[in-house]
């Protein structure tokens, strides 16, 4: 959570609607299987998630791993550029961009318990998907010429159905956590395509693991703590987007590997222990029946290592760096765009404090500064898409809302006077 990082400039686009929030973290991770691992990024709160990521989407074979890392290992700078996402270019096993950006998804056939009636999942998440879509689109990323298109299929049933596994892997499955549920996960890009056989052996993949999957939680008291802005965050996911705050440059050597004489997040700044189930996690390891020392370095790595927390399905695999190789960054950025919807705010995730509220996890430096929740994608969220798509119009930045000349101005000027919730500089 989410995709749920980008070019240079600092704006804010300011269309604010409804509320949303995560209790433990945000996005969870789909549930992995014993053959895999997960390579996707989601967001924790609920049972321990984010922006609510506990439960696997995207799932890649350990030597499908390996051999990606031995092919492309060499040549990751070459892929490098201002945002952090998937490669723009399709690598077998691995991840990949939409065509063109354009989803096509559908919401699961499902009523659930809502406001004290049944409804379905798409009566209870239409609308607020289209105000994240909106978000989106106020902030630059229009779906003009054929690009980045969110289409949810409505018409046709069979399409969408249970029983079409062999088209499964085309559409977006949009899935409701449940009423007051706080778990948000979205599969980064699509992932690898799967074998759709339902006789596979030893067991058959279900039809939410066949493709790429979209859970949604309307909880107000998660994440950025409004509801719309959630969603446009799990949508950058979906396009390919992974977390502002886990792009390895931005971290110091004990996390990322590299040696750097500036970074923002490392020992001083990330406070790991006070995840919201951190306590869990480490009562998970010390129940293996490991050795002692094997034990209490499972327990650091946690807080170390991205790939040890997931193994664990700790939440802190949301905040940690992501170092394998075919995920695209920029290393001549100075900071992280700290406006960007992929971005977590200091408490996402955090156990209760005393006092109130959320204990704080990440912080923008060394000083204590903490990160504010956004509510809309930042003008780099939008040229990093356009960018990783090599989509129309990813090299510039629109002019800004608040700029007299935009054509948006006069629309800007009204909705801020009617949102209490902007906070614009």
């Amino acid at each position: 959570m989410t995709p749920f990082h980008f070019l240079a400039i600092v704006a804010h686009f300011l269309f604010t609607l409804g509320v949303n929030a995560g209790n433990r973290a945000w996005e969870p991770t789909l549930k992995p299987r014993a053959e895999s691992v997960q390579i996707t990024v989601r967001d924790v709160s609920g049972a321990h998630d984010v922006y609510g990521n506990k439960s696997q989407v995207g799932v890649m074979k350990r030597a499908d791993i390996a051999r990606q890392y031995t092919r492309s290992h060499a040549s990751t700078h070459g892929h490098e550029k201002r945002w952090f996402g998937l490669p723009s270019s399709r690598e077998a096993g691995a991840p990949y961009l939409w065509p063109q950006g354009n989803i096509r998804a559908c919401f699961e056939n499902a009523q659930h318990m809502h406001d004290g009636a049944m409804k379905t999942t798409e009566q209870i998440l239409s609308e607020p998907l289209q105000g994240a879509r909106e978000l989106w689109r106020q902030a630059g990323l229009d779906d003009k010429n054929g690009w980045f298109h969110f289409d949810v299929i409505t018409n046709n049933p069979t399409y969408c159905s249970e029983n079409n596994r062999n088209d499964r892997h085309e559409f977006l499955l949009i899935k409701y956590a449940g009423e007051g549920v706080r778990t948000m996960a979205t599969s980064t890009g699509m992932p690898a395509e799967l074998d759709p056989s339902p006789d596979r052996f030893p067991e058959p993949y279900t039809f939410d693991e066949l493709g790429p999957r979209m859970i949604l939680s309307d909880d107000p008291d998660m994440g950025q703590k409004n509801v719309v802005a959630n969603f446009a965050h799990e949508m950058g996911h979906a396009w390919g987007l992974h977390h502002e705050h886990q792009n390895p440059i931005w971290w110091e050597r004990l996390y990322s590997g590299t040696e750097r004489s500036k970074w923002f997040f490392g020992t001083d700044s990330w406070i790991c222990e006070n995840l919201d189930d951190y306590e869990d996690a480490v009562a998970e390891i010390r129940s293996r029946g490991m050795a002692q020392a094997d034990e209490e370095q499972a327990i650091a790595d946690i807080c170390l290592k991205y790939s040890v927390a997931a193994q664990y399905k700790f939440s802190g695999f949301n905040y940690l760096p992501i170092l394998l190789p075919f995920q695209q960054w920029d290393q001549s950025r100075q900071e992280p765009d700290w406006d960007s919807i992929m971005l977590y705010p200091s408490d996402a995730g955090g156990r209760p404090a005393n006092g109130g509220g959320k204990a704080k996890i990440l912080f923008k430096n060394r000083n204590g500064d903490e990160i504010l929740p956004v509510v809309k994608p930042s003008q780099r969220d939008v040229a990093g898409l356009r960018k990783m798509y090599s989509a129309p119009g990813g090299g510039t930045f629109q002019t800004l809302l608040v700029d007299a000349r935009s054509i948006w101005n006069n629309k800007f000027k009204t909705v801020r006077r009617q949102d209490p919730d902007a906070h614009c500089t």
